[in-house]
C-alpha cells in the first residue's frame, strides 16, 4: 500500500469515477491508475468500487468506509506538511482567516494590524462567506481560523469559543420617523419594512422569535448576507436595517449617500457573542496563537491547546466542554488589559423590555460608531 494508491482512489471519487480525468489530473496513464486501484483492493481484500465492465460506477458499501478513512489519512498528511512548514518558517509562515463580511470589515482590521506588528513576516489570506460557509472552510482546512457573529453547530471536528458579547443595532436614514422618539420597540419596528440578514445567520431567528413572542410579524422586505448591501438600501430609504453592531464599524457615510443613524436594540433582542472556530487536533502556529490572544486577551495558550484537543468521545453540538463560558470582556480600565476589539465593542445591555410601545427605555449604550447616534439629532 502506498500514498499514490490512496490519492488515486480519492481523486476517482472527486472526478465522479472517470478514470480518464483522474489520469489527466494525476499525470499518469489510465492503465496505471486502474492497476494501482486494483492492487489496493486486492491488498485490502474488498472491492472499493462498483463497476460496469471496466468502468467505475460508484462505491460499494465497504468502499464508502474505505474512502472515508482515506480522506482522513490525506487530511492528516496535509496537516503533517503544514507542521513541517510551520517549523521551517518559524514565526513567519501563512495564516488564513475566514469571517463574515461585516466582521471582516469592522472587527478584524485593528486586530490584524496588531498581529502584523508582532509578526511582520506573516502572510495573511482573508476569505469571507456566510456563517455556515466560514465553519465549512475551517472544517476542511481551507482556513486556519473562523470568526463568526454567533455560535454555530460545529460538529465533532471543530471547537468553538464565544469571546466577545455584541448586540443588534437599527440603522435608519436621516429624518426617519423613528428617530428622536426614544428607545425603539418591537411594535414600532413592526410598522416599518425591515432589512436584515438572511436565514443563514442565527441573529435572523432571534429577531423573528422576538416578534412572534409578542404576537407581531416582522415585515422583512430585503435579506442579505452582506451588511454593506443592507446599509446601502437603508441609505436609499428602503426601510429600517437591523444588523450586528460590528457591521457598523468603520462606516463613513457623511452626506455622500445620505446620513445613517444607529440606535441600539439590546433591550429587544437577546445579546449574542462573537465566536472563534478552529479545527480540533491540529498544531497551532505562532501567528495563530498571537491572533487568538489578541482577539481574547484572557485566552491563554494552555486553554487554547486544551479546547483544541480531540475529545476521547465525540462532542456533539460544537461546544468546548467548558464548565462555563468565558467571561465577557471588561470595559477598558476595569482591571484587565484591553484589546483593539474590546475597545471598539462595548458590552450590550443586560435587560430586556417587553417589546411593546410602553416598554421602558433601554440603558444608554455608547455606540462608538462613526455614525450619528440618535442623540445627535435631538
Amino acid at each position: 500500500m502506498n500514498l499514490h494508491q490512496l490519492r488515486f482512489v480519492h481523486e476517482a471519487v472527486r472526478q465522479d469515477y472517470n478514470l480518464t480525468r483522474v489520469s489527466k489530473a494525476m499525470l499518469i496513464s489510465q492503465p496505471g491508475v486502474s492497476k494501482a486501484i486494483l492492487d489496493l483492493e486486492q491488498e485490502l481484500g474488498v472491492e472499493i468500487f462498483t463497476r460496469h465492465g471496466k468502468r467505475l460506477s460508484g462505491l460499494t458499501r465497504p468502499g464508502q468506509d474505505v474512502v472515508r478513512a482515506i480522506s482522513q489519512i490525506l487530511e492528516e498528511i496535509g496537516e503533517l506538511k503544514r507542521v513541517a512548514r510551520q517549523f521551517a518558517t518559524q514565526l513567519s509562515g501563512a495564516l488564513t482567516i475566514a469571517a463574515t463580511q461585516s466582521l471582516m470589515r469592522g472587527t478584524l482590521p485593528g486586530v490584524v494590524k496588531a498581529l502584523t506588528d508582532r509578526h511582520p513576516g506573516v502572510r495573511l489570506t482573508f476569505q469571507q462567506g456566510s456563517p455556515a460557509q466560514v465553519a465549512e472552510m475551517v472544517r476542511k482546512g481551507n482556513a486556519d481560523v473562523g470568526i463568526l457573529p454567533d455560535a454555530v453547530d460545529t460538529g465533532d471536528r471543530l471547537a468553538s469559543l464565544p469571546f466577545c458579547p455584541t448586540e443588534a443595532v437599527a440603522l435608519l436614514p436621516a429624518g426617519h420617523p423613528l428617530l428622536g422618539g426614544g428607545a425603539l420597540t418591537l411594535a414600532s419596528l413592526a410598522r416599518h419594512p425591515l432589512l436584515t440578514y438572511d436565514t443563514s445567520f442565527a441573529m435572523r431567528k432571534r429577531l423573528e422569535d422576538a416578534f412572534a413572542a409578542h404576537g407581531l410579524q416582522a415585515d422583512i422586505r430585503i435579506e442579505s448576507a452582506d451588511a454593506e448591501v443592507i446599509q446601502h438600501c437603508v441609505a436609499q430609504r428602503m426601510g429600517v436595517g437591523i444588523v450586528e453592531r460590528p457591521a457598523c464599524d468603520n462606516v463613513a457615510w457623511g452626506g455622500r449617500t445620505g446620513e445613517l443613524h444607529a440606535m441600539p436594540l439590546g433591550h429587544l433582542f437577546d445579546a449574542q457573542s462573537l465566536c472563534i472556530v478552529c479545527r480540533r487536533g491540529v498544531s497551532i502556529a505562532e501567528p495563530l496563537y498571537t491572533f487568538l490572544e489578541l482577539l481574547s486577551p484572557g485566552l491563554t495558550r494552555a486553554a487554547i491547546e486544551r479546547v483544541l484537543e480531540v475529545p476521547a468521545e465525540p462532542v456533539r453540538g460544537g461546544g468546548l466542554g467548558l464548565a462555563s463560558p468565558p467571561a465577557p470582556f471588561p470595559r477598558t480600565g476595569e482591571g484587565r488589559k484591553s484589546s483593539p476589539l474590546a475597545d471598539r465593542l462595548p458590552s450590550p445591555a443586560r435587560g430586556r423590555g417587553a417589546g411593546g410601545e410602553g416598554s421602558p427605555s433601554s440603558p444608554s449604550i455608547p455606540t462608538r460608531l462613526p455614525l450619528h447616534h440618535e442623540q445627535a439629532i435631538a
